[in-house]
């Protein structure tokens, strides 16, 4: 049952996440495509006028990730609840409060092989239905990619993806834990206030990102692409740093950290008020199942 309430609330966690961030997100994927041509507001007028459909424009590319977000996230705070358990076992702890910030983020770093699994393709056609707004629905996009590429081309970028979420996943969960212990008591995280999940999990975001950027500028110039052939990262790399010089590897970061605090506070948010009304719904049941004995 408790796999089930942790599986759940992630993801929830995971669609409030997208339903905040996803304007910002649009945004520093045309800054990160583009190289240097563009600038925040400039690409932010230009999705704003490239349809009628003014604001909602900026949730393009939205549907594949809200398709896949929720399972996504369910699976990552899954992966890092079992992962904490792990760790526990092999160094002796009992609570969850016990184990170093090091080991929590190490837990972290661990959800990102299951989720990259899940998440890349959902990216990839992300990526080409934001850069590319000739591009069609989805289902449209995969299917070109598909036929373009094989069912392999929907992972490009996996490895990279990985990398970004594996190291940014260690500063997401130990920055969220570490700020977590600081502002609560001894009583324990069922009595965590609103405002210190929201500053968590805010701060927590921005870490992340901090430390994610450059491989997710990588991926996304990586993924853009619906040729057959595709750029090896190293070469990649070196060419973006001759072009753009370090700072290319940040491009996107104003969209980033502004899209990190707000988006990483509503997930936690969500995930943490579901988890306390399911663990709620739990005691009332076996309350009421004790009561009926």
């Amino acid at each position: 049952m408790d796999a089930l309430i942790e599986f759940l609330s992630g993801g929830v966690g995971g669609v409030c996440l997208v339903l905040v961030g996803q304007p910002f997100d649009n945004i520093k994927v045309q800054l990160q495509a583009s190289g240097s041509t563009k600038t925040f507001m400039s690409s932010t007028r230009d999705i704003y006028s490239s349809s009628p459909l003014g604001l909602l424009n900026f949730y393009r590319g939205a549907s594949p990730i809200l398709l896949g977000v929720a399972p996504v996230f369910a699976i990552c705070f899954l992966a890092f609840a079992q992962a904490k358990g792990i760790l526990k076992s092999i160094t002796g702890v009992r609570n969850d409060k016990d184990l170093s910030l090091a080991l929590i983020g190490l837990a972290g770093s661990a959800t990102a092989i299951p989720t990259t699994l899940l998440l890349a393709p959902g990216e990839r056609v992300k990526i080409v239905m934001q850069t590319d707004r000739s591009s069609g629905s989805a289902i449209e996009v995969a299917k070109r990619i598909v036929k373009l590429g094989g069912v392999k081309s929907l992972f490009r970028g996996s490895s990279m993806t990985l990398l970004r979420d594996g190291f940014g996943s260690f500063g997401y969960f130990s920055t969220y834990e570490g700020i977590k212990r600081t502002l609560t008591s001894e009583s324990g995280p069922t009595n965590l206030s609103t405002s210190t999940i929201l500053v968590a999990g805010g701060l927590a975001g921005v870490v992340n990102w901090s430390i994610a950027l450059p491989f997710d500028v990588l991926k996304t110039r990586i993924q853009q692409s619906q040729t057959k052939s595709s750029t090896e990262t190293f070469a990649l790399t070196r060419s973006l740093i001759q072009n753009e010089g370090i700072r290319g590897l940040y491009r996107g970061l104003f969209p980033v950290l502004l899209r990190a605090f707000p988006a990483n506070a509503a997930c936690f948010y969500g995930m943490e008020e579901s988890r306390s009304q399911l663990l709620r719904l739990q005691r009332f049941f076996a309350a009421k199942d004790t009561s009926s004995e």
